[in-house]
């Protein structure tokens, strides 16, 4: 039995109760208040009647055992049902829209409805149409053809469609045909369904569009570019086997992923210098976030980012073979998180002109010196990681590190130094995390030779250290577990062992 006794509770969490549909949870009737009721992780195969739940607003029946849902038990005046990860095998036109029975079965002012994670193979196209204020539909994790996913009647509400990870059994589906448009759509996804090529005319499926999700399908062109409304702001096409894209349809677009495909060059025009292996910028000054990480970039063009002043953040990582001009981020201005990570470079590009950046990666190259004139007087810099590369000596007279008075995080694990100043840490009064792990150094004992107040957390894993002596406040040392360590009786000084920090990082 379910011991229910506030008469005023407005929400109830019953999950992972084991509820199975002979429990008593017809209890729940005393209670006239309730509006949120959640019965997720139980047992239940039969949906409940709640007929007599005149507040109930919120119904959260996830992963129980519910394959079906009778028309006649679903309260009037619900607005938020989610059946996420239950048994149900088809939606049905009556399930929703019988319309002889829209007295009894008034999903008049349902807003979201979650079915994610059935086995539902097939949806009739009217099935959607008893719920005329729907905003939110997701169906994602089921097993609807590829090919079919857009099948739906014209529905004026809807503005958000999930059609994520259904299982498709087509080797080659293309999604090119919608049974109707949906005026007010602002949000599409179609993220991992097998599709390999995308034709469908979004200016009249969805001409409000503004958020668009592609990734992990196996799509290689893009014609249907030629018809996107101007609403459209987000591009996700990631992870797919994309070659070009041509940035002169995306005049409006504000974020653009394309991480995870097969691009070779990065332009601003569309033209002689690129061919069908590139990506052009051209026109883009709208744009805020770009992604061309793990693609096989090796040219960027000098002005690749003349039109793209409004970057905010930008990533080129895990392009080996890349090729960047010394200048070619000097336009980027408003620029706050730059990652440039894996890309084998030896040298790093000007970054003077980027007096906003924030967040700064360029780990896992061969960069073996870091010159002053990199960076210049940055105050916003507050994560540096410069971990995996060939860095032999932090110098204290013309460090780089001098400048970068707003530092917080400094990553410089696995490389060459053997030698660390003072200034390291007494010129940098905001550094909070030092990451030193796997280098050459045997003494750091002068690091601390005045007290540090500021730096929280000090990784020395994998450092040759046999003893040293530190001065500092509530501060965190992690080294390896097979070493001796002296510390300063007056300091509150922890140390944790690698595999401490391994199971925390």
């Amino acid at each position: 039995m379910i011991p229910i006794s506030v008469s005023s509770l407005i929400t109830l969490d019953l999950s992972s109760n084991q509820i199975t549909d002979e429990s008593e949870h017809r209890n729940l009737q005393s209670l006239p208040s309730l509006e949120n009721l959640i019965l997720n992780y139980n047992q239940l195969s039969l949906f409940p009647d709640f007929r007599h739940f005149k507040r109930l607003k919120v119904l959260l029946l996830s992963y129980n055992q519910i394959s079906t849902i009778p028309y006649h038990v679903v309260p009037h005046q619900l607005k938020i049902l989610s059946l996420k990860g239950n048994q149900l095998s088809a939606i049905e036109t009556t399930t929703f829209s019988n319309l002889e029975q829209l007295e009894e079965l008034d999903f008049s002012i349902t807003k979201e409805l979650y079915l994610n994670e059935n086995e539902i193979t097939e949806i009739s196209d009217m099935a959607f149409q008893g719920l005329p204020k729907l905003k939110v539909l997701s169906l994602s994790g089921n097993y609807i053809a590829s090919d079919k996913l857009l099948q739906f009647k014209r529905h004026d509400t809807l503005e958000r469609l999930l059609l994520d990870n259904n299982n498709y059994t087509v080797d080659e589906v293309t999604v090119d045909e919608m049974l109707e448009k949906m005026p007010r759509l602002r949000e599409l996804s179609l993220k991992r369904d097998g599709i390999a090529s995308f034709s469908v005319n979004l200016e009249k499926f969805a001409p409000f569009l503004s958020k668009l999700y592609l990734s992990g399908n196996r799509i290689e062109t893009l014609a249907f570019l030629d018809n996107i409304p101007e609403t459209l702001t987000h591009l996700h096409l990631d992870d797919n086997k994309i070659k070009g894209v041509n940035g002169e349809k995306l005049r409006n677009v504000q974020e653009l992923l394309v991480n995870g495909n097969q691009i070779k060059k990065v332009s601003t025009k569309h033209g002689n210098n690129c061919d069908e292996e590139c990506i052009t910028l051209s026109g883009m000054n709208k744009l805020t976030k770009l992604n061309v990480s793990w693609n096989m970039i090796k040219d960027v063009a000098e002005n690749a980012f003349a039109d793209t002043k409004e970057l905010v953040e930008l990533d080129l990582s895990g392009n080996p073979n890349i090729s960047l001009p010394r200048d070619v981020f000097e336009v980027l201005t408003k620029l706050e998180i730059l990652r440039i990570s894996g890309n084998q470079l030896t040298f790093i590009p000007s970054m003077c002109s980027l007096n906003r950046l924030k967040h700064l990666d360029l780990s896992n190259n061969s960069i073996k010196i870091v010159e002053p004139d990199n960076f210049c007087n940055y105050q916003t810099l507050q994560e540096l990681r410069l971990q995996e590369n060939m860095i032999f000596n932090v110098d204290s007279n013309s460090s780089f590190l001098r400048r970068l008075q707003g530092l917080r995080w400094l990553d410089l694990s696995k490389n060459d130094i053997d030698y660390l100043p003072i200034n390291l840490i007494h010129k940098h009064p905001y550094l909070q995390v030092l990451l030193l792990k796997n280098n050459n150094i045997d003494n750091i004992n002068e690091l601390f030779n005045v007290r540090s107040s500021y730096l929280k957390e000090l990784y020395l894993e994998g450092n040759p250290l046999l003893t040293f002596t530190i001065r500092a406040n509530n501060l965190n040392v992690h080294v390896a577990e097979n070493r001796s360590c002296t510390i300063n009786t007056e300091t509150m000084t922890t140390i944790e062992s690698s595999e401490e920090n391994d199971g925390r990082r």
